[in-house]
């Protein structure tokens, strides 16, 4: 596993009123990595495979962090971003 995706959890992302179960093109996953130092690498790979990312600073478990984000195509990151900042 790549060093900056740590302490993962991974989701589906179904649309509302949406009947079937979420499909894979609907899932993200969500990192906490108190180091960025391979983000550079991360993003190209993800964006090579046809992913998108995103990174941003926040606190984990009450220590300076980077919250990841890798999506399928079919997320949208600033929803995903809206969600878990309730």
């Amino acid at each position: 596993m790549h060093p900056i995706i740590d302490h993962v959890e991974t989701y589906a992302l179904r649309r509302k009123g949406q009947k079937e179960p979420a499909k894979t093109s609907q899932t993200f996953l969500v990192s906490y990595a108190h180091n960025d130092a391979n983000w550079d690498e991360l993003k190209r790979i993800v964006e090579e495979v046809g992913m998108t990312c995103s990174k941003e600073q926040c606190t984990f478990s009450d220590k300076d962090a980077y919250r990841v984000i890798v999506a399928e195509n079919d997320v949208d990151i600033n929803e995903v971003k809206k969600l878990i900042d309730k």
